[in-house]
């Protein structure tokens, strides 16, 4: 009777009774085990439990569902088939076995249609075990949905596999890991098994993995090898998912080099190489054509929202990044981060890091009371340092540049603010010595002014005037006497005017008749008086005048000595005064362009957009940024760079300096050993300049880090990866320490290790010596079989020849022992005088014909039998006879369906096949050397008489060989599937002619009434005992 392994602990069923109820010895744990009359059925049952325990519960399934068709009244195998659907499997708690359900089905158990066949199928004790059974699963899995319901919904599900089966991490986890951390920094929800159920204990494992199959929209099934994308616990996910009815959902299989790695069933959909360029790109592309651009993530979930705003920031989509931030303050008004992001947005940087670098104040802006009412403390700590930062860095540029001390009296309101005490004073100093130099300078001024005019003027009003300025002058340099000297002179000059007045009256009226002499002298005394005012306002307008002159020169002064500045305030001082207000813009103009050459950016933009349309001022104003993005670039502030080259759209190579720039940022993170940062700009890059190149240079440094830290075999993949340098020499050098590193715990993986790696250093000794040990080692432990294996491998290496002998030997030794004899002879037999071979060879061939017994059943040959082409099974033979030399063998099955195909047995196609194909491919070299050519008649029964005879090393049988009655047969699972036309499950061919047809055996009837096409083959051979 076949034995029954528990499905829970592994150990021996015992039948309680005569049903098909068991129990298990060891655990208690009851079960029912289906009734087989036969070994391949047995055996088929056997795989099929096997394949579910290992947790392959679809190739199971496959199997229950061939044997379900076959035998559909077993409930047993319809149990058996619904503990693959749920993925049940049992586990030990104390003395009991708890069952444990991997795949959870929105079905209840109870509503199951295997489960309805089971019921259908069993009655009284065996019914009641199955419902008890069936209604403690349907509890686990409400109580199961119930938790899966309560968790979030998944936007990604990542499929891979995890362990690399020697305690370490496939490259596959490494590469998940990777692609996890890119979708959530985009605020997607992403199951990754390492860490979605790092806390949790396994048995609340399924609620989440459920949980995550039935909302995720995307799976990336991620496998390097078929065996990984194979492996039991991925191939369930991936198959689960693929079962979903959702058609809107997307795979995407990620794959490395070889796309024949991916299964059949995921061949279908569109597959994204990990070894290529920009592979991260092309699974977010994918992504984001099922996942809105905004992700799946709930409009109420603020960590997604402001990690997506914050993903804007950093790419320099202010805008959407503070439509993100509207979107999250709708729902909560107070988020202080919220108000920060916005802030950046506003200030049109990237990060708060950036703030300093603005040099400008931050805290009159919108968003700045907010961030600061509603930001945590240490937030609002960090914005108010990055604030003081920039407020400082301004502060102390405009102590040494600036000439306004109203602006540095505003600055230091501002530091007031921010707390910063000392920098405020000492910018209240400097705006105080600039109010007293300007005061020098202006009293410079009207002192030059009035001393030209008492040098230069005559008139008795300009030097009045003059006096006016030396006295409001008060003692500066020698004022109070040049004031005396002014009145002195003016005096004089009014006196003098008087007098020739007066004059050029008096003759004026003795030239005018007495008439009219009084009128002339009323108009002379009017005309004296207009005279008087004219002279007045003439001496105000000449001092007016002379003052903007002096304003226009100095002006001009200052343009021819570049002194730009002092000119633009001294044509701004000349009002309109000939072209003032023309000099003054090309004075501004040159100032920009020198304060462009003193990378003052700002300010130089700042005049050149004041200036508007003069000369070419609105295209000054983009080179000006350009210039200073290139700057910011060339001093390592990439990101304000770029941001500065994008809001410069088409403006000249701005669309090439932007990738420039991210190829410099990308240099710069390698430099600094940022390698993740560097890889990411690199790829993102694309076929930009050698970036390709770089991106191997980097994958390169990457390889080179896991192989410090003993991560062997991902290094080696990544040297390959990387096509770099001389990176096929380090997939050597990683592969080599990989070995190195397995020899301490596999020798014999270890030396398959070397033995790839060629010719690389020392590896074909290393493998060699290592195949030697494991060699040794076999031997040693009475694995002789896989010592004669190596040592054969071995050939001429060191004493190799000599210890295959003596493994042969032991080997031989194994067989007799274990009743193999014919094996041991076939050693034996080479071994030739070796100690003591000849006497085992004796005793070898001697059991070899006690092993031929009549009636016994022997192994010899192997052909396809269970169904499974994968391989074949042993062919099972019946000793019909035994005379000493030579015993005649009949198969114990039917094991093929074939055509008779002739006139008679001679000319049989079935012969030719029987000594063709089956024969060549049933047996080795060294089995047919044991076969007998047997000379057999065959007959036609109609006419009672012999046809002929031939001589066969394969025959089928004929009564004239000893075919007993009743010769009771069967199909194997492989022929009894081939079966067709009608033909019976025991029937075989004959060899001998009845009514014209081929006869056919039927439990030992020769009797037949159709000519069949096809029939069941029963092979005979006969073995000669002595070989």
């Amino acid at each position: 009777m076949a034995e029954f392994i528990c499905r829970c602990c592994g150990g021996q069923l015992e039948q309680v009774g005569e049903s098909t109820l068991y129990i298990c010895a060891f655990c208690g744990m009851k079960q029912t085990v289906p009734r087989f009359t036969d070994s391949q059925r047995s055996n088929l049952y056997s795989r099929a439990e096997q394949l579910r325990s290992a947790g392959e519960f679809d190739r199971a399934a496959a199997i229950y569902e061939q044997m379900t068709a076959d035998i559909p009244q077993s409930a047993e195998l319809w149990w058996a088939l619904l503990l693959c659907r749920y993925g049940v499997t049992y586990v030990l708690d104390g003395d009991r076995a708890v069952p444990t359900i991997n795949r959870a089905r929105r079905t209840s158990v109870l509503a199951d249609e295997a489960f309805r066949m089971v019921e259908e199928c069993s009655d009284g004790e065996m019914l009641g075990h199955y419902r008890s059974q069936a209604q403690e699963l349907d509890d686990i899995q409400r109580r199961l949905l119930a938790v899966s319901d309560s968790e979030q919904p998944f936007d990604i599900f990542i499929c891979y596999k995890e362990d690399d089966g020697r305690g370490g991490r496939t490259y596959e986890s490494l590469l998940a890991q990777e692609i996890y951390k890119r979708f959530t920094d985009e605020g997607r929800r992403v199951f990754f098994a390492r860490i979605t159920l790092e806390d949790k204990p396994g048995s609340e494992y399924e609620p989440v993995i459920f949980s995550a199959l039935n909302s995720a929209r995307v799976m990336l099934a991620v496998g390097f090898t078929r065996e990984h994308f194979e492996a039991p616990w991925v191939r369930n996910e991936w198959s689960r998912f693929l079962a979903l009815p959702d058609d809107r959902r997307l795979v995407i299989p990620v794959f490395s080099g070889n796309i024949a790695a991916i299964p059949q069933e995921l061949s279908g959909y569109q597959a994204v190489d990990a070894g290529q360029l920009g592979f991260m790109e092309n699974i977010a592309a994918a992504v984001d054509r099922v996942l809105p651009q905004t992700g799946s993530v709930a409009t109420d979930d603020p960590a997604g929202l402001l990690a997506r705003a914050y993903r804007c920031l950093a790419s320099g989509e202010f805008t959407t990044a503070d439509q993100l931030c509207e979107q999250l303050l709708d729902s909560d008004p107070e988020n202080g981060e919220a108000y920060i992001a916005k802030l950046l947005a506003e200030l049109h940087i990237h990060s708060p890091e950036q703030i300093p670098q603005l040099g400008r104040d931050i805290t009159d802006t919108p968003a700045w009371e907010k961030a600061m009412r509603y930001a945590d403390e240490p937030q609002k700590g960090t914005l108010l340092e990055y604030a003081r930062t920039g407020v400082l860095g301004v502060a102390a540029r405009l102590r040494g540049t600036s000439e306004d001390p109203q602006e540095l009296n505003d600055i230091a309101a501002r530091l007031d603010r921010l707390g910063c005490v000392e920098e405020a004073e000492k910018c209240r100093a400097r705006s105080g010595e600039l109010l007293a130099e300007q005061e020098e300078t202006r009293r410079r001024s009207q002192y030059d002014y009035a001393l030209s005019i008492l040098q230069n003027s005559r008139n008795a009003d300009e030097l009045s005037t003059a006096h006016d300025i030396f006295v409001s002058l008060g003692e500066y340099r020698d004022s109070p006497s040049l004031a005396e000297r002014c009145r002195i002179g003016s005096e004089n000059r009014s006196a003098e005017d008087i007098r020739l007045t007066e004059e050029a009256r008096s003759q004026q009226e003795n030239r005018l008749s007495y008439f009219k002499r009084r009128n002339r002298i009323i108009t002379a005394s009017v005309a004296g008086t207009a005279a008087a005012a004219v002279i007045i306002t003439g001496a105000v307008l000449i001092a007016g005048n002379v003052h903007r002159g002096a304003e226009h020169s100095a002006g001009m002064e200052d343009l021819r000595s570049g002194n730009y500045a002092s000119a633009v305030e001294h044509f701004d001082s000349a009002g309109d005064y000939s072209n003032s207000a023309e000099m003054k813009r090309r004075a501004e103009y040159q100032l920009a362009l020198q304060l462009r050459e003193n990378m003052q950016y700002d300010e130089a933009a700042e005049i050149f957009t004041r200036l508007g349309s003069y000369e070419n001022s609105a295209d000054e104003v983009k080179s000006t940024m350009f210039q200073k993005a290139c700057w910011q670039r060339e001093n390592g502030d990439f990101d304000a760079a770029e941001s500065g080259f994008m809001l410069l759209g088409d403006y000249g190579t701005s669309s090439e300096e932007i990738l420039r720039t991210r190829y410099m940022q990308a240099e710069n993170h390698l430099e600094k050993g940022e390698l993740d940062l560097a890889a990411k700009l690199f790829s993102g890059l694309g076929e930009y300049s050698d970036s390709s190149d770089r991106l191997g240079e980097v994958h390169y440094r990457r390889a080179e880090l896991l192989l410090q830290a003993g991560e062997f075999s991902a290094a080696a993949k990544m040297f390959e990866n990387s096509q770099s340098g001389d990176w096929e020499q380090r997939v050597c050098e990683a592969r080599y320490m990989q070995a190195e590193q397995t020899a301490v715990t596999d020798s014999e993986q270890a030396a398959e290790m070397f033995a790839e790696l060629g010719e690389y250093s020392d590896s074909e000794e290393r493998s060699n010596a290592l195949y030697y040990q494991t060699a040794e080692e076999a031997l040693a432990s009475g694995n002789s079989a896989r010592a004669v294996e190596l040592f054969t491998q071995l050939g001429g290496y060191s004493d190799s020849a000599e210890r295959l002998t003596e493994a042969k030997y032991s080997l031989a030794v194994e067989c007799l022992s274990d009743g193999k004899p014919q094996e041991a002879a076939d050693i034996f037999a080479v071994l030739g005088d070796y100690r003591d071979s000849a006497e085992q060879l004796k005793e070898a061939k001697s059991r070899i014909k006690s092993l031929f017994l009549t009636g016994t059943v022997v192994e010899f040959g192997r052909w396809e039998q269970d169904g499974d082409l994968s391989s074949t099974e042993p062919i099972k033979w019946v000793v019909v006879s035994n005379d000493g030399d030579k015993a005649v063998l009949f198969s114990e099955y039917i094991i093929d369906q074939r055509a008779y195909d002739g006139a008679n047995w001679a000319e049989s196609g079935l012969r030719s096949w029987l000594n063709g194909t089956f024969l060549n491919s049933a047996f080795t070299e060294a089995e047919r050397s044991r076969l007998c050519a047997v000379m057999k008649e065959y007959w036609n029964y109609d006419e009672l008489k012999k046809q002929g005879e031939v001589s066969d090393l394969v025959t089928i049988p004929d009564y004239r060989d000893g075919l007993r009655k009743n010769y009771d047969t069967i199909c194997t699972v492989y022929a009894d599937s081939i079966r067709s036309g009608g033909v019976g499950d025991k029937v075989f061919w004959l060899r001998s002619f009845n009514h014209g047809i081929p006869m056919l055996g039927n439990n030992g009837t020769a009797t037949i009434t159709n000519p069949y096409p096809t029939g069941g083959v029963l092979p005979v051979i006969t073995i000669d005992l002595h070989k």
